[in-house]
């Protein structure tokens, strides 16, 4: 396996492979597996170069073309100008790379590279604007929102029903709600759940309920 690190061409690929990896680690949530996939890459990449005492500055085309990337992920936006810029610069790096070097076969990897980067990076980015605009599924922020169904209630605090489970709630209104009346959750602090009117509801009603609650 040692001779792999003796070409040209498989720092090109490393490289190329550890770039694609950080890219997925930015646009979706891997908990760090890509991130240190590529990271291991990018460590062949800098000891192949060593061990074979190459010319690597034309690299620095490559990794700038990934940050463009990668910037454009996390902005969650497109921009042809900006992925144009991407795709050149990391062609023009490979390229250079590959003569300086000698190696006809690195600048096959640029080609092949280039070309899978660019036309992959649309898709890759607009899943990763999709999962990051999608609501919250987890934890008491995926609650916000949701219709609950009063279980016991006293003024301005009391219990709801939702998901199944009972929850401690409060209001900033006192208001006199009876067992079934529904509310939404609008927001939460520790474990309890802070409700209002639904939407279209008036909230405290007006009349003899809302005197009531603040006698």
């Amino acid at each position: 396996m040692s001779w792999l690190l003796d070409e040209p061409s498989v720092v090109l690929v490393c490289l190329t492979f550890a770039a694609a990896l950080f890219i997925v680690e930015v646009a979706l949530p891997t908990v760090g597996i890509a991130g240190t996939l590529g990271l291991g890459a990018l460590i062949v990449v800098i000891v192949a170069v060593a061990d074979q005492d190459l010319t690597w500055w034309p690299l620095i085309g490559p990794a700038l073309g990934v940050t463009t990337w990668a910037m454009l992920i996390v902005a969650q936006r497109r921009s042809t100008v900006a992925e144009v810029f991407a795709a050149g610069v990391y062609a023009l790096g490979g390229a250079a790379f590959a003569v300086v070097n000698d190696d006809a076969a690195s600048m096959v990897v640029t080609v092949l590279a280039t070309a899978g980067l660019a036309l992959g990076f649309p898709r890759l980015h607009d899943g990763a604007t999709r999962l990051a605009r999608r609501p919250v599924q987890v934890g008491m922020e995926a609650l916000v929102g949701g219709v609950a169904i009063v279980d016991r209630w006293d003024r301005r605090s009391g219990t709801v029903l939702l998901e199944g489970s009972r929850w401690n709630a409060s209001a900033t209104h006192a208001i006199d709600l009876t067992p079934g009346d529904p509310v939404t959750v609008v927001g939460f602090h520790g474990n309890t759940v802070d409700v209002g009117p639904r939407s279209g509801d008036v909230w405290p009603p007006p009349g003899p309920a809302e005197d009531r609650c603040r006698n």
